[in-house]
Order: C-alpha cells, then sequence, then structure tokens
C-alpha cells in the first residue's frame, strides 16, 4: 500500500515539474509538490528534442519530508531543512533595509531577489535587491541609497564570484537590479528561461504605487516558459520624464559601474555576470 502510494505520487510529477526540479538542482535546491507545479518549466531554449518519458520519472526522483529532489541528492533536502532558520533571520534583515530604502522619496518599490527569494541561501550569504525608482530618477536614487549603504557598513563589495561570499558579507547588501518605472519589461534579447525565473521569483517587500503587478503586466512574456499568476487588468499610466541636471550628472559619475562609456541615458541597471544564465541553462540541460 505504501509503495504504491509512493508511486501515485511521483506519477503526479508531469515532465514540465521535472524539469523545474531538474532546474532547482543547477542550484543544489529540492523543491516541495507546490514548487514544483508553480515553477513547471513549459519549453526552454537551450536544445530541443531532449526529453523524459513520463513513465520512468519516478525512477529518476525521490521524496522525504514533503522535498523532491533527483536521485543521489538526498543530502539537500536535510540541507534546506537546516537553512530555515537562515531564511527566516534573513528576510527580517531584507525588511529592515527595504524600510530603510522607502525613506527615499524616489523609491517606488523594493524587491527581494535571487536566493532568498526562494529561500535558497547560506548564512554568509548577501541579500540580493531589486529597486524601482520614480521616471527620470534612477541614477541619483542609486547614487544616494549607495552611499547610505556604506556609510552603514552594509553595501556588498563587488566580488568575482558568489562562492568567494565571506561571513563579512552575510546579509550586507547586494543592489544590483535597478529599473526606472518606465522600463519594467526585460529587454528582448534578454528573455530567456533564466530571466523568466528571476521575473516570477522577485517578491515585492515595498511597493509603493502598483509596481507588483506591472512588473508582472509587462513581463508577460515568461508565460512561454514558466506558469503566471493571473493578472488583474487594470490601465496603468505614466509617462517617461526627461532627466534634470542632476539626474543626468549622476548618471555621467556613475556610468562606469554600468561598463557603459556611452553618454546615452539609461533607465535601467543589471549588475550581475551576463554568463550566469548561460551557465545555468547548459546545467539545466544536462540534467535533463
Amino acid at each position: 500500500k505504501i509503495r504504491s502510494t509512493l508511486f501515485s505520487q511521483f506519477m503526479m510529477i508531469s515532465l514540465p515539474m521535472y524539469r523545474a526540479l531538474c532546474y532547482a538542482d543547477v542550484f543544489s535546491f529540492p523543491l516541495t509538490m507546490e514548487e514544483m507545479q508553480r515553477f513547471a518549466i513549459r519549453t526552454w531554449s537551450v536544445q530541443t528534442g531532449v526529453t523524459v518519458s513520463q513513465h520512468i520519472i519516478h525512477h529518476k526522483v525521490m521524496n522525504k519530508h514533503s522535498y523532491y529532489c533527483l536521485l543521489g541528492r538526498q543530502s539537500l533536502i536535510s540541507q534546506r531543512i537546516a537553512h530555515l532558520p537562515i531564511i527566516k533571520e534573513k528576510l527580517h534583515h531584507a525588511f529592515a533595509a527595504a524600510r530603510i530604502f522607502s525613506f527615499m522619496p524616489t523609491v517606488s518599490a523594493v524587491f527581494v531577489t535571487g536566493g532568498l527569494a526562494v529561500g535558497n541561501v547560506k548564512k554568509k550569504d548577501d541579500i540580493d535587491f531589486l529597486i524601482v525608482t520614480k521616471p527620470g530618477w534612477l541614477w541619483t536614487t542609486r547614487l544616494m541609497l549607495v552611499i547610505w549603504s556604506k556609510l552603514l557598513g552594509r553595501y556588498t563589495h563587488k566580488r568575482a564570484r558568489r562562492e568567494d561570499a565571506t561571513p563579512a558579507d552575510a546579509n550586507t547588501w547586494c543592489l544590483n537590479m535597478w529599473l526606472d518605472e518606465t522600463a519594467l519589461a526585460v529587454p528582448k534579447t534578454q528573455r530567456n528561461l533564466y530571466t523568466a525565473h528571476e521575473v516570477i521569483q522577485a517578491t515585492c517587500l515595498v511597493d509603493k504605487r502598483h509596481i507588483a503587478d506591472r512588473f508582472l503586466a509587462e513581463n508577460g512574456w515568461v508565460k512561454k516558459y514558466l506558469p503566471m499568476r493571473k493578472i488583474q487588468k487594470r490601465s496603468f499610466s505614466f509617462k517617461k520624464q526627461k532627466p534634470g541636471l542632476v539626474e543626468y550628472l549622476a548618471f555621467l559619475f556613475q556610468r562606469k559601474a554600468l561598463g557603459n562609456t556611452s553618454s546615452r541615458y539609461a533607465r535601467a541597471a543589471r549588475f550581475f555576470p551576463k554568463e550566469t544564465g548561460t551557465f545555468v541553462l547548459g546545467e539545466l540541460h544536462r540534467r535533463i
């Protein structure tokens, strides 16, 4: 009877859910049944023609304490359970930081992203943030918040690899994504399974101007890859605003950090290795 129950559980794991489990395994992270359903991968663009028969999925997946992982990766389940108190602590730090950021009147919304957004963190990890600003205030806001973070001793300094983190980096603020309200959509050249995950898993902590719904509405393309909660149809009105002199000077002062020597004003800034997405999708292909 027990064997029959377990078999029926594994047969509930569809191919899209199995792909989600393989994706999470790239990050050494087991999933619950609900998480597999939430992040079920409908399609992907690494290579075509790679699939796994439904009837043999139960030979490749194991279950323990309501968590699922690939066979031979059972230690990840114990690791995730052991890290639950760390997640609670880091979320407390993330909310405190978001409240500090919200004091800046040009901040429209604050999202927590990366590992903490899905509960996959280690004690020495920093906290990743996506900050959305009012139109025409991105670079001034970034300059002020970076200065605040450094004065408070909470700024995450640039590292070559995430694995290079030290205990001193724990709970520091990694301000690696910035968006102007008028540039919430991911550019077409950057749309893939990896960035779709980043959009879906971003968790809003501060929302002054209905940015969370607008962010998902303007990135409806993620439905090609992942399930997406229904967004209530609303008309969002906004207009692009030309940067003032202070904002433009702030942009010129910081453009080297963006790796951009152009004088053209940017309404979005992303500070993370470009090869991350390529690596993750390659590892997903290998596992499937």
